[in-house]
């Protein structure tokens, strides 16, 4: 996000996700259980690709 005083960029503000430490083993935990995850994001493809990295059946973006 880019901040503008009086027309002038002042600030460029990013915000982002991060996958949590335990996400990885609690997806495979729901996979174990018959549960197949399906990620549904209305973010951009690079953060949704990095967290469809987690060994969901689905993603969509």
């Amino acid at each position: 996000m880019l901040v503008r005083v009086d027309g002038v960029a002042e600030a460029l503000i990013e915000v982002g996700d991060v996958v949590r430490p335990g996400s990885c083993r609690a997806v495979d935990r729901l996979w174990r259980l018959g549960v197949r995850p399906v990620l549904a994001t209305g973010d951009r493809e690079a953060p949704a690709r990095a967290v469809a990295a987690l060994p969901v059946s689905r993603s969509s973006g």
